[in-house]
């Protein structure tokens, strides 16, 4: 195919030439009286007057592909600049690859939501603000000299236990209590679900703690055991997961636009042009045209 295009080519440019020649030839006519005949001295008379002087055309490739558009497009939608040069196998690869990743990040945080969910209940359920003021009521003047404790609990028991007791009162007391390392956050905040399963001083606000105590660091009982254990699942596993699920979708897009652009430009290379020049000797003069060779390998 390639030696049949190029021929048709040569054709062409000879054509071109040739009719070049035919007015050269007009023009020295007039000088075949000066002829010896002499083939090679009269060739040289005739074809003085030739004007051997080409310009070759421009050649216009079709189909380039830009690399800075490939990689534009696929740090936006990985696998797009694979698609617009022409590399369909791997546009699908690196689409699949951020099909799966946004699956898997909604997947997990989905998990995550519903285990946060889990625990919030849990909690809910089974740790009471009344019941610690309770107890800070009770114990906290023996943790601390001169401490006063004097929350006023609502007997409203229909009421939440978070409507019943002022957080503000709370606070006041542990702030007293030199062995407390923190304060009951408001309630339904994150710190609130994080510090009543995390820290020993909340023991006594879950319903199975024994309320007839003040130790409150040796006995924990085994319900904020099993809630600081629900509280770090999504953090430590699900929404982990997500997180990594993210990265790969980002490095997947770094790689697609890389990738994106390396394709491209090796889809020009195989569209190429090669331009050369030429030489045909006639009797005592050298013609010069131009070739024009176009391949592209699969």
């Amino acid at each position: 195919m390639k030696n049949i295009l190029m021929l048709l080519l040569v054709v062409v440019f000879s054509a071109g030439s040739f009719a070049q020649k035919n007015d050269s030839w007009k023009a020295t006519r007039s000088d075949s009286a000066k002829f010896s005949g002499n083939l090679l001295e009269d060739s040289r008379i005739a074809l003085s007057g030739y004007n051997n002087a080409l310009t070759p055309a421009p050649v216009t490739l079709e189909g380039r592909k830009s690399p800075f558009l490939a990689g534009l497009f696929s740090i936006i939608i990985p696998g797009s600049g694979e698609a617009y040069a022409q590399s369909y196998w791997k546009a699908a690869a690196f689409l699949a690859v951020e099909a799966a990743a946004i699956g898997a990040s909604v997947y997990y945080n989905k998990k995550g939501d519903d285990a946060t969910l889990d625990f919030q209940r849990y909690a809910n359920a089974n740790w009471s603000a009344v019941r610690y003021a309770e107890w800070l009521n009770k114990y906290a003047p023996e943790m601390g000299k001169d401490v006063v404790a004097n929350i006023k609990i609502d007997p409203d028991a229909t009421k939440q236990p978070q409507d019943r007791v002022s957080f503000a009162e709370i606070n006041a007391v542990e702030r007293q209590l030199s062995t407390f390392s923190h304060v009951l956050p408001g309630y339904g905040e994150q710190q609130y679900y994080e510090l009543i399963g995390k820290y020993h001083q909340f023991n006594h606000g879950w319903a199975a703690s024994d309320p007839n105590t003040a130790e409150y660091f040796n006995n924990l009982p085994q319900q904020m055991l099993d809630y600081a254990k629900m509280h770090i699942l999504p953090d430590e596993t699900f929404y982990k997961y997500a997180d990594r699920a993210v990265v790969v979708m980002v490095i997947n897009h770094f790689l697609s636009a890389l990738d994106a652009a390396w394709t491209a430009s090796r889809y020009n290379k195989n569209l190429a042009v090669n331009m050369q020049l030429k030489q045909v000797n006639l009797t005592g003069l050298s013609e010069i045209y131009p070739q024009v060779n176009l391949t592209y390998s699969f």
